[in-house]
Order: structure tokens, then sequence, then C-alpha cells
């Protein structure tokens, strides 16, 4: 697909090897139509490569990788899309009639969780505009301001963890924490997908769903924009934030959101995965083999 064309062809313009107007064209006309600079199309590919592709593509492998440690996860995830495809051939598949179903069921959860524990971005820059007047910010309750030309970074893998925000349930009890230090007494540091479902489906199992405490009284209530769905749990403002947030948050979030979805439905619809242990165990042995010592 040429990317590069449809952008130059959106904005009206035509390349050009030389940034000089001619003697036909007015000043006005060669302002509005300005060619693209060698430079100007590189830092766009770039753009294209780097937010467009990597940071898709990392949460596809990431979400594997989860799923095949937590076959659960899988199997739910399974059963979700079979609900919402039934025996549909992917030709039949619709972005108006899927995507909502897809965003707001587990898939959806699913990919909330990965990017909670690994964001795209993991240091995202800000700065308070050098001639502008002092911008508030909001920390527990209490009200900084932030001097003109100051320049900040928003820590996202450390609001992703902060238990004031999330909901939380007890961490796992083999082979001790996942982080020696970080949230040693909640499973914030764990792969799952359950906590972001408001209601538990009737009829489902304890050992499907795990109930999760609520974050505690004093959170801020403002939720988020729609990095996560509106049928799942909604973070305080600023607690969740893959995408960043205000006027510089990702354009492509929705793109990516549907991109990331429609590749682990594509995948999930029909296979399943699972870790590749041929090191430490045959296939034999870990045919048999229970979950936890699966797990091990």
């Amino acid at each position: 697909m040429d990317l590069m064309g449809f952008l130059l062809r959106a904005a009206n313009v035509t390349p050009n090897t030389s940034s000089v107007p001619s003697e036909k064209t007015s000043t006005s006309s060669s302002k509005q139509q300005a060619p693209f600079s060698d430079a100007d199309i590189m830092g766009n590919a770039f753009v294209f490569l780097l937010a467009g592709h990597e940071t898709a593509a990392n949460s596809i492998h990431f979400s594997l990788i989860y799923l095949a440690m937590n076959p659960r996860s899988q199997r739910r995830l399974q059963a979700s899309l079979d609900r919402i495809f039934g025996s549909r051939p992917i030709s039949a598949w619709d972005y108006e009639r899927d995507f909502a179903p897809l965003f707001s069921g587990f898939a959806g959860a699913v990919l909330a969780e990965e990017l909670r524990l690994i964001p795209p971005v993991a240091s995202i820059p800000k700065c308070v505009v050098r001639d502008g007047p002092p911008q508030p910010l909001l920390i527990n309750e209490k009200q900084y301001h932030i001097p003109p030309a100051t320049y900040i970074n928003l820590i996202s893998t450390a609001a992703h963890r902060n238990p004031h925000a999330w909901p939380a349930g007890k961490p796992r009890e083999h082979d001790g924490p996942v982080h020696p230090t970080s949230n040693t007494d909640n499973d914030l540091e764990e792969f799952k997908p359950e906590r972001w479902l408001r209601d538990t489906p009737s009829g489902s199992s304890t050992s499907d769903t795990e109930q999760h405490a609520a974050p505690p009284e004093d959170a801020p209530s403002t939720s988020t924009g729609t990095s996560s769905s509106s049928a799942h749990y909604r973070p305080p403002r600023g607690a969740y934030i893959p995408f960043s947030e205000g006027y510089r948050a990702c354009m492509g979030r929705r793109f990516a959101q549907a991109e990331v979805l429609a590749v682990l439905a594509v995948i999930f619809r029909t296979c399943s995965v699972e870790l590749n242990v041929d090191a430490y165990a045959s296939e034999e042995e870990v045919a048999g083999m229970g979950e936890e010592e699966r797990r091990k």
C-alpha cells in the first residue's frame, strides 16, 4: 500500500524536487501546496514504521506470549470468539458488526491487559508551553502548578500498576511474587484480563473468573477516554495511558486496536498457542502434566 502517496494526495501536494515556486504560481498557492522535502518524507516514513507497525506488532507478540502462559485465559478468549463469529468464515467478518463485541468482550480485555503491563511507550514526554500559564496537575487529590517551559515524563508502566487505581486480587502463590519488590501483596504484576470485566456472566465457574477488590474509595473518579471499552472497568484518568492522553494522544489508537484484535481473532478462532518447552520436557511428559505442573 502506497501510504506516502495517499498522504501527499490527501494534502493536495504534488511531489517535487524543487522547493522554489515557479513564477506562474502565486505566493498564497505556493504556501498551500509547498512540496514535501526529503526530510519530511523520511520523517513520516519513520512514524509509519515505528508508530504504525512496530507498536502493534509488539502488542500482538506479547499477547501471544501471555496467552500461551495463561491457557485458562486463552480458552476463555476462544469461547468468546466462538460466540461472536459462530461458524462464519473470515471472509464474512465485518468491522461494523464485529468490532464492538470484540472490543467490549474478552478479546478487548486481553488487549487492554497486555497494554497495561507492556505499554507501547514506557516514558511519555510532555511539556508546558513556554509562553503560556502554569498548568495544573492533580496528584492524590492535591493540585500542583507546573511552571511554563517545564518538561515532564509520564511513566506509564508505574501508572498502570498503581494499586490505588486498579482492582486487584491476591498474588499467585506458586514460585513467589512475579516482581521481587513491586506489588508483592497483590496481582497487578500479573496478566489477568478478567480484572477488566465488570460483570461475571451467569453460569461461569469461579475458576473461569476471579473476584478482584475494587480500587480504594479515595481513587479519582474521572475515567479515561477510549483507550478501553466502556463495557470494561474504567480506570481513573491518568491511570491508563497506553496511547497517552490529551491533545497529543495517539491519533492511530482506534486503528491499532482494530488491527491487533483482528489478528488475535484470526489466530485464536481456529488455533491455540503454547510455549515451546522441548528443552525441559517431551511432548509426552507435557501431555501427562496437570495445569499447575505445566505452569512451573
